[in-house]
């Protein structure tokens, strides 16, 4: 059946494009490093519930979530986000920025609280001045009716 062979072949040269297009077209934006370099959030569109999953009960999606942040891949890598947990009438997120320079280094730290199905239900952000060859703490803290399992996110660092 060299003929049914071939056919195969064809189909499968076919399909093989079509496969990989659906598998990348996730609908989804990417994750990852962004080197969005602006200097200030802009405010965007609130971030969207994904079907079907609904809030816990006082839970509501963040209003004005910005939708540029600064995020540059070398300052990034100088902050850690070292607790997020539950603070009065809200939550919040901390941490600590190292600046390897020897002068001082200012650092606009973005964070984003989200429900553990990634819903943004709050932001905030904090400048950190920190000295050269030194560490300095940072924290978030914002006022939201937090989920059961609110998850803080380093958004950016600019």
């Amino acid at each position: 059946m060299p003929g049914s062979r071939k056919q195969h072949l064809a189909a499968a040269t076919l399909l093989l494009p079509l496969l990989a297009v659906a598998a990348c077209s996730s609908g989804g934006s990417s994750a990852g490093t962004s080197k969005d370099s602006s200097a200030g959030a802009s405010q965007g569109s609130s971030a969207g519930q994904a079907k079907g999953v609904a809030l816990p009960k006082g839970v509501t999606n963040a209003a004005g979530v910005p939708s540029k942040v600064a995020n540059v891949a070398k300052l990034r890598k100088q902050v850690q986000l070292t607790s997020c947990h539950q603070a009065p009438g809200g939550w919040m997120a901390s941490g600590t920025a190292t600046n390897p320079a020897g002068t001082a280094a200012d650092y606009t730290i973005a964070v984003f609280f989200t429900t553990k199905s990634a819903t943004v239900i709050g932001t905030g952000s904090t400048r950190v001045r920190v000295p050269g060859k030194a560490h300095q703490q940072w924290a978030v803290t914002k006022r939201f009716t937090a989920a059961p399992s609110t998850v803080c996110v380093l958004r950016g660092v600019g």
